[in-house]
């Protein structure tokens, strides 16, 4: 069905794919439509003719009112609907919620990662991580430098196979791929990520604190086993503010994490060296952690939102 009535009271309908001016589809209820407008998915057009500050519904409710009349099929906009809705008021009435039960699953265990301070990851990364935006083109020299020696390019092991392919001798056995991934020095780790960002110098001090405060977070979820920080010197987001804000956030936080200042440190190359050897032994420690059966009260199952669009609650 190209178009989508939500609910049974509804005078609008929503396109579940393009649509040009002129076409004729069939509605919900069977009809024929011809629209009036280009129509992209997402959008909602007059299910039948609609007068000058008629409600319009949508899940049963009324979303808005038209500011002129509406001829069927034409395509809702900001332009032809103003904002309205209907009389409401808080409830406060006591809700009772009954947890499902869960005894089936109560002596089923997952392979997990359990921290220091009882927190459990699924995996196992290393985080490097500026203070600053200024530091960005430092940690994409890092990216560059570690990812492709620690096997965690996404073409790296391609790349190998080609270099063998190349240097091999072509008169005799066929050429294989091994294993995907049987190259990495570290395989307990399952990567390092770098979080650059523009933040860090250049707003209001508020600013600087709530981006120490995401980056603590980063730094305390269950799967980032540790972290190295490049910090410029000048900057408002401080290396007190980090470490304060993870104190703030997990007092039992234990991970190793260290902050190289480079204005304090002088070169660049020695910034980097030191950095880098953090990185490869922080990777190196990381690796020794293995997983162990844990229950799945530890486990956190959540969605990664892609953002909110036409279709958001469909």
């Amino acid at each position: 069905m190209p178009l989508l009535q939500i609910h049974p009271e509804d005078n609008v309908w929503v396109a579940l794919r393009d649509f040009s001016s002129g076409e004729v589809v069939e509605g919900p209820d069977g009809s024929r439509l011809q629209l009036l407008d280009d129509l992209p998915a997402k959008h909602k057009t007059s299910a039948r003719e609609l007068s000058a500050g008629e409600p319009v519904r949508m899940y049963g409710l009324v979303v808005g009112t038209t500011r002129d009349s509406l001829a069927r099929g034409r395509r809702l906009s900001v332009q032809n609907v103003a904002p309205a809705s209907e009389p409401y008021q808080a409830s406060h009435s006591q809700r009772v919620w009954l947890p499902p039960d869960v005894a089936g699953w109560r002596d089923r265990r997952f392979d997990g990662i359990v921290r220091d301070d009882g927190q459990v990851g699924t995996r196992n990364y290393w985080v490097v991580a500026p203070l600053v935006f200024c530091e960005n083109r430092n940690l994409d020299v890092m990216r560059q430098a570690l990812l492709e020696e620690l096997g965690y390019a996404v073409a790296a092991d391609y790349r190998r196979f080609v270099r063998r392919l190349v240097g091999r001798d072509w008169s005799h056995t066929e050429a294989h791929a091994e294993q995907l991934g049987a190259s990495r020095p570290f395989p307990n780790v399952d990567g390092v990520k770098f979080l650059t960002h523009a933040g860090g110098c250049g707003g209001g001090y508020e600013d600087a604190l709530n981006l120490c405060r995401l980056l603590a977070g980063y730094l305390d979820h269950p799967n980032v086993a540790g972290a190295t920080v490049l910090s410029l010197g000048c900057q408002k987001s401080q290396i007190r503010d980090l470490e304060l804000a993870l104190h703030q956030r997990n007092r039992r936080f234990n991970k190793p994490v260290a902050m190289f200042e480079h204005q304090a440190i002088g070169s660049e190359q020695t910034l980097m060296e030191r950095a880098l050897t953090h990185v490869v032994e922080g990777v190196s420690d990381a690796n020794r952690i293995r997983r162990e059966p844990v229950e799945l009260r530890h486990l956190s199952v959540g969605l990664e939102c892609g953002g909110s669009d036409g279709f958001s609650g469909i």
